[in-house]
């Protein structure tokens, strides 16, 4: 809205109110899990998931541990959704405040993955995603080797990484290279990729320390016997927490594997992400410039969206797992959104892709996102209406408004 600056700041009011009211849906403080990883360390030894404990262990004490976990973590988490609301309202001025771009925004930010990112403070999953971030900024500016540094920090910080953030960064050193090279050129881009070998090792060392180096029974009973001097660690964290950094990938394999096939056709999971999933993925596919990369790279997004569920193979927590896919395939669309095509849907599916928005966003905010740990979303229906319904009202009378007012401008 290159006319109206004063009318796109009630459009980001308005947008950052949904926005605000999904987070609160499922906020909760640093649950006992996620409090037990900030305490563990190097001390014990090259563990996965170690990282953050080493760097925060000079700051805590036993009377202090539970406090600044708390700030901490919940300070990460508001940097990460003040991440999201920038790429978002970037996404927006790069298209001018479409109504498609618009719908499509508001899909991700009433989406079931917001509310799992506020349930999971605490947890390392938004700080990944904030390296991830910063990651496809390094790419775009050709920092491949900064970049591969950044994820190998992820790698160190909780392995998920590998499948959740870093397929996205090799994915816009992909893209921008196609976009500056004007080919796919398999040799540049596995000449620009090689700096991420750095995380590939890192991964592989971890694997292998895990598999064959640490004596599981010992070091289990040690942070064990270390997390029961915190009296905050209840539920039997002091427990499930040890095994969770001892075991090893392959005994989780072994372990969950037999279950992947049923996560994976998990109706009431299906139902709850694919709308959304497939919104975006249909927006991007539309922008990606029409040229004979298009459908390697529409092939590549929609694969580095769908990895993340590979995690179904290690690990029980499936609902977490399941929303997954939505940032991988945002950091996807707001990738290629820096080089993207105008929005050029025909008339009659604009049409129908402008109505099943509308849908996707209804459907994410009467949705029950299943949460972990027996907790649940908060308000009822009615009260999700009453606090929804007034944010979305104001985006659509003043993008109404902004629509008559200028002509270049469409609804």
């Amino acid at each position: 809205m290159k006319a109206s600056r004063p009318l796109n700041r009630f459009i980001n009011f308005g947008i950052l109110w949904m926005f605000g009211i999904t987070i609160l849906r499922g906020l909760y403080k640093p649950n006992d899990w996620a409090e037990a990883h900030w305490l563990i360390d190097y001390e014990f030894g090259f563990l996965k998931r170690a990282l953050p404990g080493t760097l925060l262990h000079p700051f805590i004490t036993q009377q202090t541990a539970e406090t600044t976990i708390t700030i901490v973590s919940t300070t990460l988490l508001g940097i990460f959704f003040i991440a999201l609301a920038w790429m978002c309202l970037d996404l927006l001025r790069t298209f001018g405040y479409k109504l498609e771009a618009l719908l499509t925004t508001l899909v991700f930010l009433t989406s079931p993955y917001i509310v799992m990112s506020a349930y999971l403070n605490g947890y390392y999953d938004n700080l990944l995603i904030l390296l991830s971030i910063a990651g496809i900024l390094l790419v775009r500016q050709e920092k491949h080797l900064l970049a591969a540094i950044v994820m190998t920090v992820g790698i160190l910080i909780h392995e998920n990484i590998f499948l959740v953030g870093l397929p996205s960064v090799l994915f816009a050193t992909v893209y921008y290279q196609t976009q500056k090279d004007g080919q796919f050129n398999l040799k540049i881009i596995l000449r620009r990729a090689l700096p991420f070998l750095l995380p590939v090792l890192a991964f592989i060392a971890l694997f292998l320390f895990q598999s064959y180096c640490l004596n599981g029974d010992l070091l289990r009973s040690q942070l064990s016997a270390y997390l029961s001097q915190f009296e905050f660690i209840e539920r039997n964290r002091d427990k499930t927490v040890p095994d969770a950094f001892t075991v090893s990938f392959l005994d989780y394999t072994e372990r969950q594997s037999q279950f992947f096939m049923a996560r994976i056709f998990n109706k009431n999971y299906l139902i709850t992400i694919l709308p959304t999933l497939i919104s975006m993925l249909l927006f991007a596919g539309n922008i990606i410039p029409k040229n004979k990369n298009k459908k390697i790279l529409l092939i590549l997004l929609i694969t580095i969206s769908l990895v993340p569920l590979s995690l179904h193979l290690i690990a029980r927590d499936t609902s977490r797992i399941w929303t997954f896919p939505l940032i991988a395939a945002f950091l996807g669309l707001w990738t290629i959104s820096k080089n993207a095509d105008k929005i050029k849907f025909t008339n009659t599916f604009r049409i129908l892709y402008i109505i099943a928005c509308a849908a996707v966003i209804i459907h994410n905010i009467f949705l029950e996102t299943p949460l972990m740990g027996g907790l649940s979303e908060r308000y009822s229906n009615n009260m999700r209406l009453g606090l929804y319904l007034p944010a979305f009202a104001l985006i659509y009378i003043v993008h109404f408004i902004a629509r008559k007012k200028y002509e270049n401008i469409p609804s």
